[in-house]
């Protein structure tokens, strides 16, 4: 099984569709004829936390020396 990341450019409501269905197929750039049959694909979609960060203990500060490795 091969994976990666699909993004989409509108936003999705997971609750409301958990998943797409995506149907493909490859085509010879030149000759335009189908290589393969059409595949279909089951994309299920992940909730993200798309929360506002909360510090509890506000104001919160931090800081990084100079030249630190990274």
């Amino acid at each position: 099984m091969t994976q990666g990341t699909l993004l989409s450019s509108t936003s999705s409501q997971v609750k409301e569709l958990p998943f797409y269905i995506l149907q493909a197929q490859a085509i010879n750039r030149s000759s335009k004829q189908p290589v393969e049959p059409e595949s279909e694909f089951i994309i299920k979609v992940q909730d993200i936390n798309d929360n506002t960060p909360v510090f509890i203990n506000e104001p919160y500060v931090s800081s990084i020396p100079e030249m630190c490795p990274i």
